[in-house]
């Protein structure tokens, strides 16, 4: 099976081509592609909308020509509204009936305009008995309007799945958790989003995504550095970037705003987890990383000087040749590591796409 997962970053399309053959994926290099004007707006970022539609479909068949993938089917990343909640145990039939009467707290519209998916966690707690879900929600009218404009154009939408999903659904399928009262986190930095989830023992307590503050990055280097994208790019994964905020190479302002955006973003995600971790009485034993940054040449050391006082390891050593994923030349060329494709596996992989 023959693949190109469609994401949809700030301002840029990104296509990353993929094979699926028995229990191996073998992924291609990326191919980035910058939104026209007309299509580049705070709307559009996260997701088009209905009414534009049209344009972003034949925008994205234009990319596909260009990056040499038509005839490919296409695995959506699409973000989706989100929210944990708990409930008491339920028959699944009439899980979605809950999830549904939970999103008219966080949907500014009537639910019925939206597509509502549900996943429970599976563990109940122990003294209130309740259990954990998350639900996914995306207006309809998005959904369809995105099949019908994309087969108008002879491009085949697959499957269209909330990124996290992905993750979650590759950490239960490949890194063999085990039951127990200990805590796993699981975090998936990547250039679109940093995204984290909690296991105790093999079973899901949480999981939020985080703004990646890669894009924000390139657009300090550019600015106070007077560079380029691709010099920006260039800059950020050079080695000891993100242990000295690229010091002494750039100007001293550079650095300091680079260092305050880095430690800002990493203080966030160390806060939500203890939060959590505090809230459900549970002790985290190890993290394993997945992602873009997993693979940098700053990984261990950035993360040792955050006093992480418990083990971590990239999804890669964790798993090993188990983890399913091979690389085409273009991908290995780029330095790129099996890690870093390690959510979008989760998308096509163990469950049947949907």
């Amino acid at each position: 099976m023959r693949i190109v997962f469609l994401e949809l970053t700030n301002h840029a399309v990104k296509l990353t081509p993929a094979r699926k053959s028995g229990r191996t994926s073998r992924f291609g290099a990326p191919a980035v592609f910058h939104l026209p004007k007309a299509l580049d707006k705070p709307a559009v970022s996260d997701r088009p909308s209905a009414e534009n539609v049209r344009d972003f479909a034949v925008f994205v068949k234009k990319c596909l020509r260009d990056a040499a993938l038509k005839g490919r089917g296409i695995v959506f990343c699409l973000d989706a509204v989100t929210k944990e909640y708990q409930h008491l145990p339920a028959k699944r039939s009439d899980l979605l009936k809950l999830a549904r009467l939970e999103a008219e707290t966080v949907l500014p519209e009537n639910t019925g305009r939206y597509v509502v998916a549900n996943d429970e966690y599976g563990a109940a707690d122990g003294q209130t008995g309740r259990r954990k879900s998350i639900l996914y929600a995306v207006p309809d009218t998005l959904i369809q309007n995105l099949l019908k404009e994309f087969r108008s154009l002879g491009i085949n939408i697959v499957k269209i799945s909330p990124p996290i999903s992905g993750l979650m659904n590759a950490a239960k399928t490949f890194l063999r958790l085990r039951p127990g009262e200990k805590a796993t986190a699981v975090v998936d930095a990547g250039r679109e989003k940093l995204r984290i989830l909690l296991f105790c023992g093999n079973t899901p307590v949480f999981q939020k995504e985080f703004d990646s503050i890669y894009g924000e990055l390139l657009e300090i280097l550019e600015r106070e550095e007077e560079i380029s994208a691709e010099e920006a790019k260039r800059e950020i994964v050079r080695p000891g970037f993100f242990l000295t905020a690229g010091k002494p190479r750039l100007r001293k302002a550079t650095s300091e705003n680079i260092s305050l955006l880095i430690d800002t973003a990493a203080g966030e995600v160390i806060r939500n987890t203890r939060v959590v971790l505090s809230s459900d009485r549970l002790e985290l034993e190890k993290v394993i990383f997945s992602g873009r940054f997993s693979s940098h040449p700053d990984f261990r050391q950035f993360v040792e000087n955050f006093g992480l006082d418990v083990p971590f390891e990239s999804a890669e050593a964790v798993c090993g040749a188990g983890l399913g994923i091979a690389l085409d030349p273009t991908a290995a060329a780029e330095g790129l590591r099996p890690a870093d494709f390690f959510a979008l596996n989760g998308l096509i992989c163990g469950k049947k796409a949907s």
